[in-house]
């Protein structure tokens, strides 16, 4: 009987022992809380580190939690815990340990713009921790790599401008300040180098960032400037071998425009004047210079009297100097054949603008016809085999042939991407790439933004 009531205590006593290790976590679990999260967004793929105030023991149960998704867990090492960000991550998220839910406060999982299985899209980090405000104005890709245009500036307003070597998975793999101003031009990449251009001049580099050549002059900006950190407009083309630059792009009263040639060296070839075609408007400017059917233009504007453009051929000699005219604003412009496609400005309710698309035809006589107007579809234009897509904010639209009627379309995501910016779009082989910036926790925190989407899934 004795050996009975020892055997029922002692089974007491485990039970006992047994609830309370389940129900109460562990002393060491109490304490454990999350320092810093590095970085602090991501999209499905992304490796995020958690810091701990307390070293996690070797032997603890480790959770992170997206809604019902259970995150991969890469390292847990002392102070710190890495987990892959998984699939349609915008939701709540809990980490656990050893049965202590820890509050995650500051992580912002993120969905593509457009999502896809071989589609792949990065927010990318500050630089710095002073770092404030970031984009994207220009990109190309060489064997398996991809090389960015960023610009940024830090709190105190001072500005640079970096290039980005990267993976096909936009993996940082090298970052190189090419000079402390904003870029005036989008960057002309050409197997391995690239032309850009800002207030102080021109500047060649290599893909690693360093400088070849530079011919210094001031360039005054005007209308063809940035109005934020990584819009630039198409200041700059290379063309018959030579760069042809927007040197003065905004005069007042009988001073001419300034386009400076320069050859593959840097050296200047000659400069174009371009008189103002009304002495009466007291300020003349420049928007893009482009070619069309192997003609040179730069669309211009003069104030009261609307908007023309130039035709210049490849020996220097103005065809055509026109004004009041079509409107050229040079923003998203795609050019085919002796056509372009242009957005351009059509007013709107309040503040708010409205834009619309127009495809003009240069005719015999260097005068540029109007094909059509398309009230809402404006974005970027770019030609895919036969389809043409105009690449908007919420959606992409795609048309059959180039009289853009009856469109397809593509809604990319069901999160509100009102700040979101698209500065460009290039295609290489049949992926699209979108490039620009935006927002993670507020409308103020822009981001350099980059994405990569298979075609074929968008236009299939």
């Amino acid at each position: 009987m004795r050996t009975i009531k020892i055997t029922a205590i002692l089974a007491l006593i485990s039970i006992s022992i047994s609830c309370s290790s389940d129900s109460k976590p562990s002393e060491e679990g109490e304490n454990y809380k999350i320092s810093s999260i590095n970085p602090k967004f991501g999209y499905e793929g992304d490796e995020i580190t958690f810091n701990m105030t307390t070293t996690v023991t070797t032997n603890a149960s480790v959770e992170i939690n997206y809604g019902n998704q259970r995150a991969v867990i890469s390292e847990v090492n002392g102070n710190t815990i890495r987990h892959i960000v998984p699939n349609h991550p915008n939701v709540s998220k809990t980490l656990i340990i050893d049965n202590q839910i820890i509050n995650i406060e500051g992580l912002y999982g993120l969905d593509k713009f457009i999502d896809c299985a071989n589609c792949k899209e990065k927010a990318l980090p500050p630089s710095n921790s002073d770092e404030v405000d970031s984009a994207i104005s220009s990109i190309y890709k060489k064997d398996n790599k991809i090389y960015l245009i960023k610009s940024s500036r830090n709190s105190n307003y001072n500005y640079k401008t970096s290039l980005l070597e990267t993976d096909l998975n936009f993996n940082l793999l090298r970052e190189t300040t090419l000079f402390d101003k904003l870029p005036i031009s989008k960057a002309i990449f050409e197997s391995n180098i690239f032309v850009i251009s800002n207030e102080n001049g021109v500047f060649s580099f290599d893909l690693n960032g360093q400088k070849i050549w530079s011919y210094e002059t001031t360039i005054t900006s005007g209308a063809a400037g940035s109005t934020y950190i990584g819009f630039v407009k198409n200041t700059m083309l290379y063309y018959n071998s030579n760069y042809y630059v927007i040197k003065k792009a905004q005069t007042h009263t009988n001073v001419p425009l300034e386009i400076i040639k320069l050859n593959h060296s840097g050296q200047l070839l000659s400069t174009i004047y371009i008189p103002n075609p009304n002495p009466n408007s007291p300020l003349y400017s420049a928007n893009i210079i482009t070619q069309v059917n192997n003609k040179i233009i730069v669309t211009t504007r003069l104030f009261n009297y609307g908007d023309g453009y130039v035709v210049i051929d490849i020996n220097d000699n103005i065809l055509r100097n026109t004004y009041n005219q079509i409107e050229l604003l040079g923003i998203n412009n795609f050019v085919e054949g002796s056509s372009i496609y242009e957005t351009r400005y059509a007013g709107g309710p309040n503040s708010d603008p409205i834009f619309e698309l127009v495809k003009m035809t240069l005719d015999g006589d260097n005068y540029f016809q109007l094909d059509w107007t398309k009230p809402n579809y404006a974005g970027h234009i770019i030609k895919y085999n036969s389809k043409y897509l105009s690449i908007k904010r919420d959606k992409i639209l795609i048309f059959n042939d180039n009289n853009f009627v009856n469109p397809t379309e593509f809604l990319a995501t069901t999160e509100n991407f009102s700040y979101l910016t698209i500065n460009g779009a290039k295609v290489f082989n049949n992926d699209l790439y979108l490039f620009g910036n935006r927002t993670i926790e507020n409308a103020y925190d822009y981001f350099s933004l980059i994405g990569r989407y298979d075609l074929n899934h968008i236009i299939n």
